[in-house]
C-alpha cells in the first residue's frame, strides 16, 4: 500500500466521531419552543401511546438535557412552560401529578438549567398529598396537605449570560422584586402592590435590572 493511502486511512481513523451528538439535538418533526444564537428548545410528540418529550440543546457543544417532570422528558404525567433564556442558561416551570387508588400527589416546580454543563437550581418547589381513606369503613374522608420552599415568580428575566435571575413574586396584591446570581442566595431589590410596581415594567440588560415604582424607573446591578 502506497504511503499517500496509509496516510489517508490513519487521518480517517484519528477523525473526531460526531454525528451522534449532532443526532442527540435534531429537532427533526419536533415543535421549536424557543431558539436562540446558542440554544435550541424542543418538544417531541409521543407516537401511539408513548407520551411525548421536550429537550434543550446547548448548540456549541451538541449537549441536550431532558427538561420534562423529574428531568425526564416525559409530559405523560406533566406540563412544561419555558420562563426565560439568556446564553446557555434558562429557567422553566414543571408540574406533576401522579394518581393512585388511595389518592394523588402533585408537584410544581421552577428550575434554573446550565444546559451546557447539566447544573440546575430549584427556585421553588411545592408537593399537595391528598388521600382518601375511609377512618372507620365509611363516609370516606379526603385529607390534603401542602409543603413548598422557596419563591414561586410570577415573572422571571435571566441577566448576566444566564448566571443571574430577576424574579417577581404576586401574592394576595403584593409584589416583591428579587434578584439571585446562580447558586448563591438571593436578595430583594422592591417591593409594592400590583399597581405601584406592575410586572410588565421588569427588564433585565446584562447587569443591570430595571423596573417603575410608582411611575419612576429604577435600576440595580445584578
Amino acid at each position: 500500500m502506497s504511503t499517500a493511502a496509509l496516510t489517508a486511512l490513519a487521518g480517517l481513523a484519528l477523525a473526531p466521531t460526531t454525528a451522534p451528538a449532532a443526532r442527540s439535538c435534531a429537532a427533526r418533526r419536533a415543535k421549536v419552543l424557543e431558539r436562540t444564537s446558542e440554544l435550541l428548545i424542543f418538544e417531541r410528540a409521543g407516537q401511539d401511546a408513548n407520551p411525548g418529550e421536550v429537550f434543550a440543546c446547548s448548540l456549541a457543544g451538541n449537549r441536550r438535557r431532558d427538561l420534562g417532570p423529574d428531568g425526564s422528558g416525559l409530559l405523560s404525567q406533566g406540563t412544561f412552560g419555558l420562563l426565560a433564556t439568556d446564553g446557555q442558561y434558562l429557567v422553566y416551570s414543571e408540574s406533576t401529578e401522579y394518581s393512585s387508588s388511595s389518592g394523588s400527589q402533585s408537584r410544581d416546580r421552577q428550575v434554573w438549567l446550565d444546559v451546557r454543563s447539566g447544573r440546575r437550581q430549584t427556585l421553588y418547589q411545592a408537593t399537595t398529598i391528598t388521600s382518601t381513606s375511609p377512618p372507620n369503613g365509611t363516609p370516606y374522608q379526603t385529607h390534603s396537605s401542602t409543603t413548598s420552599s422557596g419563591i414561586l415568580f410570577a415573572t422571571a428575566r435571566l441577566g448576566r449570560r444566564g448566571r443571574a435571575v430577576v424574579g417577581a413574586s404576586a401574592d394576595a396584591g403584593v409584589v416583591k422584586l428579587y434578584t439571585q446570581r446562580f447558586r448563591k442566595r438571593r436578595r430583594l431589590l422592591d417591593s409594592g402592590t400590583a399597581t405601584s410596581l406592575p410586572l410588565p415594567s421588569i427588564s433585565v440588560h446584562g447587569h443591570t435590572a430595571s423596573w417603575a415604582k410608582d411611575g419612576t424607573r429604577r435600576t440595580a446591578s445584578i
